[in-house]
């Protein structure tokens, strides 16, 4: 069907549609390019978030540790 509808144009319009495609077929593989390198940087923005947040648990944890060592201890009562 599209080369029936096509068999119609004339080469400079034939010309003129390959020019389009070939430019759309370009943008589309640099917002491609683009998307990606964009996830990327997301993921190892990601991945730098949870390094931080991992030594953070450390450090509270450490913290917590020494908190309870260096307070008097509180004799129970019954």
């Amino acid at each position: 069907m599209a080369r029936a509808y096509t068999q119609s144009w004339s080469p400079r319009s034939l010309d003129a549609f390959v020019l389009f495609a070939a430019h759309s077929a370009q943008q589309a593989r640099d917002a491609i390019r683009e998307l990606e390198s964009t996830l990327t940087q997301t993921r190892d923005r990601v991945e730098q978030s949870r390094r931080k947040l991992a030594a953070s648990d450390l450090l509270i944890d450490d913290l917590s540790n020494l908190i309870c060592q260096s307070s008097p201890q509180q004799p129970r009562h019954p």
